[in-house]
């Protein structure tokens, strides 16, 4: 028997369609984008695959800085909301407290939710890291939306990458284009308040690359990817360059920031462009 917030099940795990915001003061209202300094109510999806009905799951809401490997210790609980389930069924479960997104991240923090219960419990004592690849009773989205328009030469944008036991040793941080198909588009889109028929997904209309230096340059977008050693209680930051190609076009298009510990990619994140 099991309860589980399922994950998702392609590379961008960390990017869980079983999580997401409804702006304001509503919180039945049009899901959306957070909004830094104001309130926002956040929820999940949990389904129980099991064969028993489970009672008082007690789910978890945090939120975190943007990063590739999310922890515990860096992370701050939202709050929690409950939820009796049948065999077999999924419910909508909102964290009853509201979350007020910091201002100096301009709302793009990261979100992880964990179910809990006896018949289906976490490993004890619980590891610093969520590791949502591992559990499925544990979901993370990291997800950031960046407008970019046209009339701009170019846009740096910070991430965290956050220490974590497994990080003995050199650790691959990775930039590449990412791909939706038209289903995951459109739900993805609906849950961060975008029109999903507004933008048309583009190829190479963006130059990408990484940098350990937040600056810019002619000509300059970073790296493909980045090899780093990260000391345990310790992180590091990245910037993520973006400029504009020869022939910049509107629509969307999507890059997936990954981390590799021995060939295994052991966190993400997803940054969505949107090009007017």
């Amino acid at each position: 028997m099991a309860t589980k917030i399922e994950i998702y099940d392609g590379e961008t795990w960390w990017a869980s369609p079983d999580i997401w915001i409804v702006p304001g003061d509503d919180p039945n209202g049009t899901p959306g984008q957070p909004v830094a300094g104001q309130t926002n109510y956040v929820w999940a999806n949990v389904h129980n695959n099991g064969t028993t009905d489970i009672n008082g799951i007690r789910v978890n809401f945090y939120w975190s800085n943007p990063a590739t490997g999310v922890l515990r210790s860096t992370s701050t609980l939202i709050g929690s909301g409950y939820v009796d389930l049948r065999e077999g069924e999924t419910k909508q479960v909102l964290c009853i407290s509201p979350w007020v997104p910091i201002v100096v991240n301009g709302g793009h923090e990261c979100l992880v939710a964990e179910a809990l219960t006896n018949l289906d419990p976490l490993p004890t004592p619980l590891s610093d890291e969520f590791d949502p690849k591992r559990y499925h009773q544990i979901a993370q989205k990291n997800v950031q939306v960046i407008s970019f328009s046209s009339s701009m030469a170019s846009m740096i944008i910070p991430i965290q990458i956050s220490a974590t036991p497994r990080k003995r040793k050199s650790v691959k941080i990775s930039i590449q284009k990412g791909k939706l198909s038209e289903k995951e588009q459109i739900k993805l889109f609906n849950q961060l308040g975008i029109n999903p028929k507004k933008y048309k997904e583009q190829s190479n209309s963006v130059l990408f690359g990484l940098s350990e230096k937040n600056f810019t340059g002619k000509d300059f977008f970073g790296a493909s990817s980045i090899d780093l050693k990260i000391h345990e209680k310790t992180s590091q930051s990245l910037y993520v360059h973006l400029g504009q190609s020869d022939k910049p076009q509107s629509g969307f298009e999507i890059l997936l920031i990954t981390e590799t510990i021995d060939k295994k990619v052991v966190g993400g994140n997803t940054i969505i462009i949107l090009k007017d």
